[in-house]
């Protein structure tokens, strides 16, 4: 009986570890796939910094040689300016391109992030470019003027884009849930006629000639907002201060009510509400949208220029 007893306890004992082991080995594993994500965000982040450092170290060495040619070409072994001009021209056709990568990305030429990236410093590498072709000096003619001019804003409209592109997805993921562009103006319109008929239960439709307060109000500060876009500039920002003011508005009214159109009140606000969130995905999403019809008529317009430049330097160096 005392072997037995003993075998039985350290069965027991056996199967009590076992038991612990194997809850420590789930417990384990739980905190494994709890913390996957967070080691797959670290182990992207970290992949971005080493590909900026990258596209960044590639860019200097870059640069610092297209400088040190440049200067060994002004110095007497050759004509620096049209060495540079051409130069320009090609990396300007070269970042023209990612507008047709766009256009047909069923030749799968590559992820557009990729491209982006290179159109990215490909600005930046045609910036040094042109410093370096104009000599660090304001050009004083006019078509030079031009080209410079029509380069500035095609490179301001481009990182502008940028920033863009690179800021606002992540606000608007942040905001609310994703709303396609097109179907804005559908919901703010069922908003709109929402507001209307909380206050026409409540206030009545002849609310509004008797002096309602709710309906008074609805009418002056609520309607308007309701019914087309607002603040847009704000929303850009990344301000509430609006949609604040409309709420501190809308609570300095409160006392005025009675229980049933506090309630009416507070379906306002809400209302309201989603009405900001319409906004401001529509401000961002139009933003990312609308700045291509400003940076590739502006594009066309400098390759133009180019174009036009070449051809006079050209045929002025000839007659000259």
């Amino acid at each position: 009986m005392t072997r037995d007893g003993e075998a039985g306890r350290v069965a027991i004992g056996g199967a009590a570890t076992g038991a612990l082991q194997g809850e420590e080995a789930a417990r384990e594993l739980m905190s494994r796939r709890a913390s996957a994500p967070a080691v797959r965000v670290l182990r992207s982040g970290r992949a971005r910094a080493r590909r900026r450092l990258r596209h960044a170290a590639g860019l200097l060495v870059l640069s610092a040689a297209v400088t040190l040619w440049a200067r060994r070409l002004g110095d007497g072994l050759g004509d620096a300016s049209v060495a540079t001009g051409w130069l320009l021209a090609t990396v300007l056709l070269g970042l023209a391109a990612f507008n047709l990568r766009k256009l047909v990305p069923v030749l799968r030429l590559g992820p557009a992030a990729s491209w982006l990236r290179w159109h990215a410093s490909g600005g930046l590498f045609a910036c040094v470019v042109f410093v370096l072709h104009v000599e660090g000096r304001v050009p004083d003619g006019r078509l030079e003027g031009a080209v410079a001019l029509a380069f500035a804003l095609v490179t301001l409209t481009g990182f502008v884009g940028l920033w863009m592109s690179r800021t606002f997805p992540k606000r608007l993921a942040r905001r609310g849930e994703e709303v396609l562009h097109e179907r804005i103006p559908r919901f703010r319109a069922r908003l709109h006629a929402e507001a209307e008929d909380v206050v026409r239960e409540v206030a009545g439709p002849a609310a509004l000639a008797s002096g309602n307060a709710l309906a008074s109000f609805h009418a002056r500060r609520v309607e308007p907002f309701l019914a087309a876009p607002a603040n847009r500039w704000a929303h850009l920002r990344g301000s509430g201060a609006p949609l604040a003011t409309l709420t501190r508005d809308m609570e300095s009214i409160r006392r005025r009510l009675d229980v049933e159109e506090s309630a009416a009140l507070d379906e306002l606000l809400a209302i309201c509400r989603k009405k900001d969130e319409l906004d401001f995905h529509d401000a961002l999403q139009g933003a990312l949208k609308g700045w291509l019809f400003v940076h590739i008529p502006l594009t066309v317009v400098l390759l133009l220029l180019l174009v036009v430049h070449v051809w006079a330097v050209h045929a002025f160096g000839a007659a000259a």
